[in-house]
């Protein structure tokens, strides 16, 4: 099969203190696989170490400095002016703290062939075993994701106002209202940490992997400006979203310490989201 899309694809990492080893093993698995690769980096504290990896491992990739944490939302966007400059077709998003298999690619541009209207493809996260091999979804993390720059454009890329959380979910919803498929498939799977999370026992005794306080205010704060944008057009996956809130906000209350600065910290998220009153959290 030609592999058309390693050559239509920008490829943008976003990065913040991130942890070398790791960042160094993802960029060497996206150059095997794609030729355009920038990285946007937020203000990292060991940006010299990250122009060191480059440098030293001769990697024919661009950096681009913001000088400070501007979200990841900004960050995308920048690796969205840049695809669009370059005239790619096609925006690959990635975490820092992400591997990718050698699959991707081909996988990608099989599900982009095999259907119309694709404006996003993305790789199941926790697959069903009745889950078909490719199907239509909203809930797509943003790190592996290809999205269509032409789509991107159409919804004025990723909205900056959301900082953090949620970013790839509003995207998602956008770009189904355009019409277009939003798909994941089975075959693709990534190694993917999620950043800032300490591990729990439930009181059922199961494994629960907590978000920070400040996460938690970001995705229930941003799960509630979802739900105000979209209920009336995605009201099945708005009340998910709602579900995944009460969620987050439960078990930050049972499992983590200052339960009472949590609970305010919440109300805020819920009353912020709800005025929409977005942007960086603000102290």
């Amino acid at each position: 099969m030609n592999n058309w899309l390693t050559k239509k694809t920008q490829v943008v990492v976003i990065t913040y203190n991130p942890e070398i080893n790791l960042l160094q093993k993802n960029l060497q698995a996206i150059l095997e696989q794609f030729e355009s690769v920038l990285i946007v980096d937020n203000g990292s504290k060991n940006i010299a170490e990250i122009e060191k990896l480059l440098v030293d491992n001769h990697l024919e990739i661009k950096l681009k400095k913001l000088g400070q944490n501007t979200g990841i939302a900004n960050a995308q966007n920048v690796g969205l002016q840049k695809a669009s400059e370059k005239n790619f077709d096609w925006l690959l998003t990635m975490d820092q703290d992400s591997i990718i298999p050698d699959n991707l690619s081909a996988e990608y541009q099989r599900v982009i062939e095999s259907h119309d209207n694709v404006g996003l493809v993305g790789w199941n996260q926790q697959p069903k075993a009745s889950d078909p091999e490719v199907k239509e979804d909203w809930w797509i993390v943003s790190s592996g994701c290809l999205i269509s720059v032409e789509a991107l454009n159409k919804v004025r890329g990723f909205d900056q106002n959301f900082f953090i959380d949620h970013v790839d979910t509003d995207v998602n919803i956008k770009i189904r209202n355009l019409g277009l498929k939003t798909l994941v498939t089975k075959k693709v799977k990534l190694f993917h940490q999620l950043g800032e999370e300490t591990k729990h026992k439930t009181l059922r005794g199961k494994n629960y992997h907590q978000h920070s306080p400040l996460r938690v205010y970001y995705i229930i704060r941003n799960g509630t400006t979802l739900f105000r944008r979209y209920f009336f057009r995605q009201p099945r996956w708005m009340l998910m979203a709602i579900k995944n809130n009460f969620g987050e906000g439960a078990y930050l209350l049972l499992y983590q310490p200052n339960k009472i600065k949590n609970f305010f910290l919440i109300l805020r998220a819920w009353f912020d989201g709800i005025f929409n009153r977005l942007g960086e959290f603000n102290k």
